[in-house]
């Protein structure tokens, strides 16, 4: 259980696939959009070690500030069938794919394989599904794969246009 890898028995809670510079402004803003709910649930696979994972959470989001809602973490990959069952994947209420640090090409590459690994586990996706993509060149193929659940943002376009 100390190391993360130990499957949850959570439901209708929203699955964090990923661990980047972006994952702890989501678990905020997740957390004060679950404020008006009393808190949720926010369950986040990543392979980085769950101590590490924690600390950071504990610094940067104290538990006061989180509204009611709980953060799980597991280590593992999203990437591995494995890990997605570990988290409840089939029963959650939303994932969010983010992607790796990796130049983008590989990134999106891991995210497509993300997404794949979610639709072979299960056959229907019956949650909403946001995956990032970093090269818009791949939107249309993440689209393709994900189908009507999956909202795509291309991460790189978007920064453009904030500046």
């Amino acid at each position: 259980i100390r190391q993360g890898r130990s499957k949850i028995i959570e439901s209708s809670h929203t699955l964090v696939l990923g661990w980047t510079e972006k994952t702890m402004h989501i678990i905020e803003e997740l957390c004060n959009a679950n404020a008006s709910e009393g808190g949720g649930i926010i369950v986040v696979l990543s392979p980085e070690a769950k101590d590490d994972m924690e600390s950071e959470l504990s610094l940067q989001l104290p538990v006061r500030n989180r509204h009611g809602t709980r953060v799980i973490f597991r280590s593992g990959s999203p990437l591995v069938m494995g890990d997605l069952s570990k988290v409840s994947a089939n029963s959650a209420k939303a994932i969010i794919i983010l992607s790796s640090s990796a130049d983008a090409d590989r990134a999106d590459a891991d995210t497509l394989r993300t997404l794949l690994a979610l639709r072979s586990l299960y056959d229907e996706l019956r949650c909403h599904v946001v995956a990032e993509v970093r090269d818009i060149d791949n939107e249309p193929l993440v689209k393709l794969v994900g189908g009507t659940s999956v909202e795509v943002i291309v991460s790189h376009d978007m920064i453009g246009r904030l500046m």
